[in-house]
């Protein structure tokens, strides 16, 4: 489902990934690259030719993966709290803090004490008491129960997590990469690693007080943030012809 709507001078079409909300697909893929193209042919079905992509957790796996698949398309990518360059150990550690016995436990919660542990993940400040039971019940069955065979298939199907995974690709394109101080889920080290991989092209920005959701906890810091990024004027950047992208090689 796609919902174009207005923020200021920015058009922003906002939509559900494949098999959540009343989106469906008969297709069996449920990698980040399917998702990329799933995203960019509901554009291009809008007439939408250019434009920015802006991803948030998993979708800054499908953000990135557009902007290499794409290039003559995507003309700015914000990555927020997304590590692109995550390792098998990113899930092993994320494991073993959480003495869990896999990382579906922990980003698919099935129970009360998991949307605990969830709410842990995504914000720096917990409120100062223990939430009902009741209220944690009805958290995990309108945002977790919701489609959750397809969800655990698009944690499953995500290539960048695979032992065998090809190294990342290079992109071309501007990126803000926009990320909490205390993100549980993705360090701040993978920030400062992917900027030093995406070089002068990329700006890294850290927001204090936040976790691995930094649009919930510190809103309109946040924003302004990015709006600033997608409205300031472009830097001169060569960009490839589509037919010379190699997807499986930097």
């Amino acid at each position: 489902m796609a919902q174009p709507w207005n923020a200021g001078c920015q058009r922003i079409t906002e939509r559900d990934k494949p098999e959540e909300g009343r989106s469906f697909t008969t297709n069996k893929a449920r990698t980040e690259f399917f998702q990329a193209e799933c995203v960019y042919k509901l554009l291009q079905h809008l007439d939408v030719q250019e434009f920015c992509v802006v991803g948030t957790s998993y979708g800054g796996f499908v953000g990135y993966r557009m902007a290499h698949m794409y290039p003559h398309a995507v003309q700015k990518l914000v990555i927020s709290s997304s590590a692109v360059n995550m390792t098998p150990e990113t899930d092993e550690a994320m494991v073993r803090r959480f003495k869990t016995k896999d990382v579906t436990e922990i980003l698919q919660p099935h129970d009360a004490e998991g949307i605990r542990r969830a709410s842990i993940l995504a914000f720096y400040k917990q409120p100062p008491f223990t939430v009902p039971e009741f209220i944690c019940n009805d958290v995990l069955n309108v945002l977790f129960n919701v489609n959750r065979k397809e969800k655990l298939e698009l944690l499953d199907g995500l290539q960048l997590r695979k032992p065998d995974a090809p190294p990342l690709p290079k992109i071309n394109q501007e990126v803000l990469l926009i990320w909490g101080e205390h993100d549980p889920v993705f360090n701040v080290i993978y920030a400062h690693r992917l900027k030093e991989s995406l070089g002068d092209k990329a700006d890294l920005v850290i927001l204090k007080d936040a976790a691995h959701v930094p649009q919930a906890e510190v809103p309109w810091e946040y924003n302004k943030k990015v709006l600033e990024f997608l409205i300031k004027s472009p830097r001169e950047t060569c960009f490839p012809s589509e037919g010379s992208i190699d997807r499986h090689k930097e």
